[in-house]
């Protein structure tokens, strides 16, 4: 479970941030600050349901 808190995601660069994501863009938004896990649910953040959800979905995730 450390290993998952400690996992680098992004967020919105801003007071309006609600989600984390698994890359520096998700959709047509630009996420510029870098965070671990850890700090984003410090943050009261949650997964994006778009970006994270894919990325576990695909042949290539591997669950830390």
């Amino acid at each position: 479970q450390e290993a998952i808190l400690n996992t680098i995601v992004y967020a919105y660069n801003g007071s309006g941030a609600r989600y984390y994501h698994a890359a520096p863009v998700c959709g047509n938004q630009s996420n510029g600050r870098k965070l671990t896990v850890g700090e984003a649910m410090q943050e009261h953040l949650g997964a994006c349901d778009v970006c994270i959800t894919s990325l576990r979905q695909s042949d290539s995730w591997q669950p830390l």
